[in-house]
């Protein structure tokens, strides 16, 4: 299988821990002893985490106006920050603010050509599932 349809198809069953985290929030159903809210929130910080170690390798091989080593390092501890407010709904915006700071690094890179275009595609296509649901599992703490 090409390299970038498995990083597709393994980017989108990344997704489903979100889903699953948000069904058993607004149904109400623990997974052991963890809510889905809980269960979305730990998820989300290990994403966060990997996004900003991606960034971090990147920037080991290509320098662009963005220093990569401080903006995924701030990203990471944020997502780390934001765990003591985990489950909650401030915990969840702050954790939408790290999606969205990644993101945002990942369109730096990709414009300055640090990233490949199936990359940056990959990565706004992924963004664009997972950041609305982490907004919506806000909701349902509220």
């Amino acid at each position: 299988m090409p390299l970038q349809r498995l990083a597709f198809l393994l980017a989108m069953a990344g997704t489903l821990p979100f889903f699953l985290g948000l069904l058993l929030l607004v149904a109400g159903w623990p997974l052991q002893q963890f809510s889905g809210a809980m269960l979305s929130h730990t998820y989300g910080v290990v994403i966060v985490s990997f996004l900003a170690g991606i960034q971090w390798g990147v920037y080991l091989f290509a320098q662009g106006h963005l220093n990569l080593f401080i903006a995924s390092n701030l990203i990471a501890l944020l997502a780390w920050f934001s765990l003591l407010l985990a489950g909650r709904f401030i915990g969840f915006l702050l954790l939408d603010v790290c999606f969205i700071a990644a993101l945002v690094v990942d369109w730096y890179c990709h414009r300055d050509g640090i990233i490949s275009k199936w990359f940056w595609t990959l990565r706004w296509q992924v963004s664009a599932i997972v950041i609305p649901l982490i907004g919506l599992t806000a909701l349902a703490t509220f």
